[in-house]
């Protein structure tokens, strides 16, 4: 034993330790965090792939309802869910109120228990058993940005967001037309259309699993479709995080532009 070669490791947060390290001796900093997966690269964008996108998704605004599309404001939908948690199946229920661009409330039905939560302009709430919880801004931020990651949302407004034709891909025995549509200088979305019905068909991007948290590519594939005021929904979505299954969604009802209370979207006192 050679005690004067061995080296001490501290673990935890420097800024709650009391006193200095560096009495002791020569502090080195190890950085021991898992980086996340990179996505994917994609190429420039021309005036030929932007010119193209555009066509695509005007096609696909079209299809999906037309100027019905464009002015969809608010959405209240009830769905049945069912949830793939480390190899088990979790059926639940969803009950949301949407006010685009950047307020949502969710009721989540669970056999566990209930909960909510809900972002507006103002930040963000969840509601448990455990009582109220402030979501951060950092995460408001992230439940904004998912509420304008809505395929209706971004094929309404497709002319708010920079956006290119990609070559091709094969979505079963479909070879889909792609559009990458860009949210932020960072946040991208894929989205994959029918080129015979303009429809869409999955929509992909980089995003954390919803129960561990790790960052993956997560695909969501819809089908079934219906109109609910002149406005076509998929009545069936899978999702997959990473390759795995992760949920599946099917619709009980939506409502198109219901009138709601802003009231929803407040963090309540009790």
């Amino acid at each position: 034993m050679h005690p004067e070669d061995f080296a001490i490791v501290a673990v935890g947060k420097k800024s709650e330790w009391d006193g200095d390290l560096t009495e002791f001796g020569p502090v080195e900093d190890l950085d021991i965090s898992i980086p996340e997966p990179k996505g994917p690269e994609f190429p420039e964008a021309t005036a030929e792939s932007i010119e193209k996108g555009h066509s695509i998704m005007s096609a696909a605004m079209k299809a999906l309802g037309g100027e019905k599309l464009a002015k969809l404001s608010s959405l209240h939908r009830q769905d049945k869910a069912n949830l793939n948690v480390q190899g088990m199946s979790i059926n639940i229920g969803l009950n949301s109120w949407t006010l685009y661009p950047n307020s949502a409330r969710v009721e989540i039905s669970m056999p566990m228990g209930n909960m909510v939560q809900a972002v507006s302009a103002d930040g963000a709430w969840a509601k448990g058993p455990q009582g109220i919880q402030d979501m951060g801004e950092e995460q408001a931020a992230k439940q904004r940005e998912g509420i304008i990651e809505d395929v209706h949302y971004l094929t309404g407004h497709f002319d708010s967001f920079q956006l290119q034709a990609l070559p091709s891909e094969m979505v079963g025995d479909t070879k889909a037309d792609v559009v990458l549509v860009w949210l932020s200088d960072e946040k991208w979305v894929k989205l994959y259309f029918d080129p015979s019905t303009h429809m869409p068909i999955e929509q992909a991007d980089m995003a954390k699993h919803m129960i561990t948290q790790t960052m993956g590519l997560q695909v969501s594939t819809f089908s079934d479709w219906k109109d609910y005021g002149g406005i076509l929904f998929a009545q069936k979505v899978d999702v997959t995080h990473g390759g795995e299954p992760l949920m599946s969604v099917e619709t009980q009802s939506i409502e198109v532009n219901p009138k709601i209370d802003t009231s929803i979207f407040e963090k309540p006192q009790s």
